[in-house]
């Protein structure tokens, strides 16, 4: 299915039982005008596929919800408008694999990316929620790849008059950006930049957050519940011949972002490699709860 001109009074619903293409583009021809396609409603607006899901051109709602959902693969490839949410959320789903070429915006509500392989921010795209105190939530069970800006809210400091006198600044609003990865790794690269007020980040795996772009101020890194094995890899078993589980992050946890006058800190569960947590302003670092490594690794605030 490919959608083209697409604008409506309410809601919007379009499935495809293979693939969709919402804002498709036809050249011009000696018999046809081109168009560039975009799909719009004062309503819902929701975009299913059994395959995979592409969009091409502006998907926008004003008043509702922007829902995509692919069987497959999830592509947003729109780089000016994108997919945007005026008074609402915006949801992508997607069966493989979550490709954010474009952007994605929802002006005053939450945004949500779920991808059951790797949910992958790529470079020039832009995903952000407007409004402090809203969410952005990335999760992708293989891994969450960020490559470029992620931003929730609108964190600015509150004391700009002192910071132009050289003080340091203590930064106010902002939202949440949430990153989860059960069986992968949360990894920020070289063009990966994290705006917001506070980054929970849950993963099995590595969490790696080290553009020094970023700017938040509380940081929480949390594990998953695995189950516990000895030095050669086997299964560890209580007496009743049951796995024993043990809540953990395999992989280190390298953070490094400008948080102002204070950077909270949690890493709550036990990290199998090294520790790093840096405020890269001149600000001090509050570490909230035991940092445990496991022997061999570093630690360094």
């Amino acid at each position: 299915m490919r959608l083209g001109l697409v604008e409506l009074a309410g809601n919007l619903v379009a499935h495809s039982e293979s693939y969709l293409e919402a804002g498709a583009i036809r050249l011009a021809d000696t018999d046809h005008e081109g168009i560039n396609g975009s799909t719009r409603a004062t309503g819902n607006v929701e975009l299913g596929a059994e395959k995979d899901v592409v969009v091409n051109g502006p998907v926008e709602s004003r008043d509702g919800n922007i829902t995509v959902s692919a069987g497959t693969e999830a592509r947003i490839n729109d780089k000016n408008t994108g997919v945007y949410a005026n008074a609402g959320n915006v949801s992508i789903t997607a069966g493989t694999n979550a490709q954010i070429n474009g952007k994605v915006i929802a002006r005053t509500g939450d945004i949500a990316i779920s991808a059951e392989k790797v949910a992958h921010v790529n470079e020039g795209a832009l995903v952000e929620a407007g409004k402090n105190g809203q969410t952005v939530a990335i999760s992708g069970k293989e891994g969450v790849t960020l490559n470029s800006t992620v931003k929730s809210g609108n964190p600015v400091a509150g004391n700009a008059a002192a910071v132009a006198e050289g003080a340091l600044p203590v930064y106010e609003g902002g939202g949440a950006v949430l990153l989860t990865s059960e069986n992968g790794s949360v990894v920020q690269e070289d063009k990966g930049v994290l705006t917001s007020a506070s980054v929970t980040v849950t993963s099995g795996n590595a969490i790696v957050l080290e553009n020094e772009q970023s700017l938040f101020r509380t940081f929480t890194a949390n594990g998953v519940e695995r189950v516990k094995t000895d030095a050669e890899g086997n299964e560890i078993t209580d007496e009743n011949g049951n796995p024993v589980t043990e809540t953990r992050i395999d992989g280190s946890v390298l953070v490094k972002v400008h948080a102002g006058s204070n950077l909270d800190a949690s890493v709550t569960h036990t990290v199998y490699g090294n520790v790093t947590l840096k405020n890269m302003d001149a600000g001090s670092l509050t570490v909230l709860s035991n940092v445990t490594a496991k022997k061999g690794s570093r630690v360094i605030f």
